[in-house]
């Protein structure tokens, strides 16, 4: 989200003296099974410039909507896992 962030800005002429991404997840652990999984991820934004507020949220729905990582969270693409053996042929 902040690549996407950091587009916006650029997009709307917003100059950013910095920008962090600082990103955070709450685990569970399925005690009978011992299997993990995360169940929310938490990712907070935090931008140093002259941003009016009206500028601030305009950047974080252009982040959303421009990143990748959170499509992909909300729309989980199909997973294909093969187990080979032998060498992989070029």
């Amino acid at each position: 989200m902040l690549l996407s962030l950091l587009a916006a800005a650029k997009k709307i002429g917003v100059a950013l003296e910095s920008a962090e991404v600082r990103a955070s997840r709450k685990i569970h652990v399925d005690l009978k099974t011992g299997q993990t999984r995360a169940t929310r991820f938490v990712l907070d934004l935090y931008i140093d410039g002259d941003v009016s507020e009206e500028q601030r949220a305009r950047l974080e729905e252009l982040a959303r909507e421009g990143c990748a990582a959170r499509a992909t969270f909300l729309n989980p693409p199909e997973i294909i896992e093969r187990v080979h053996v032998g060498v992989p042929q070029a």
